[in-house]
């Protein structure tokens, strides 16, 4: 997976959030709740197909990759504030309705991220999906490299030791740091805790790509 930042956009952010927050609470709802009135079923499907037919005849979004990435590499966090990959990144992104929503928060070398699983994101009941777990690990991860570093990555291997269920409804606090450095690979670990209780240990090894400058041999 890449890691950059979301669209420095003409997109206004506060209609975004307020919809996608809205179809992120729907979607907890419609896997935590017994829909079994057909009468409703069909209500829901026809007013969200009305709502989709009127987004459609909106303007496409407007996405920049070179604007994208040079408003992370030229602007990471300062300490105690907030890292950003944008408004619809699927892991942090406020903006996405399919996304996890979490928040990180930079403390001197380390990135604090701070996720709450919800419905839509459970395995067995009560417990949450490992890869809902892997996807906010990744996403965190290769934040805490952009933004402590300013250099793009994108990640080459993923490992997550599970030490005890990762619980539904309740925050779960990720602490990820840049373990070391040798040429254009970075290694991350991470540990992530609810409760007090020691829930996973995650590495991770990020590549930063060769620019067209640089030498061929590895």
């Amino acid at each position: 997976m890449t890691h950059a930042a979301s669209s420095p956009d003409t997109v206004d952010g506060e209609p975004l959030v307020a919809v996608a927050t809205a179809v992120r609470e729907f979607g907890h709802l419609v896997t935590s709740r017994a829909l079994q009135d057909p009468r409703l079923a069909a209500e829901i499907v026809d007013t969200l197909a009305h709502l989709a037919d009127r987004m459609r005849t909106l303007d496409a979004r407007e996405r920049d990759r070179e604007a994208e990435l040079a408003q992370m590499f030229e602007s990471p966090a300062e300490d105690g504030k907030p890292m950003s990959a944008g408004i619809t990144c699927p892991v942090t992104g406020p903006g996405n309705p399919l996304g996890l929503a979490g928040s990180v928060l930079r403390d001197g070398a380390t990135a604090v991220g701070r996720f709450t699983f919800r419905a839509a994101s459970a395995g067995l009941p009560g417990v949450v999906h490992g890869g809902h777990v892997a996807a906010a690990v990744d996403g965190l991860l290769g934040l805490s490299v952009v933004q402590l570093t300013g250099v793009p990555v994108v990640t080459a291997m993923l490992e997550i030791s599970y030490l005890a269920p990762v619980p539904l409804n309740q925050e779960v606090v990720i602490t990820a740091r840049l373990v070391s450095r040798t040429g254009r690979k970075y290694v991350v670990g991470a540990e992530g805790r609810g409760d007090d209780v020691l829930l996973f240990r995650a590495t991770s090894l990020f590549i930063s790509p060769r620019s067209s400058t640089e030498p061929t041999e590895a």
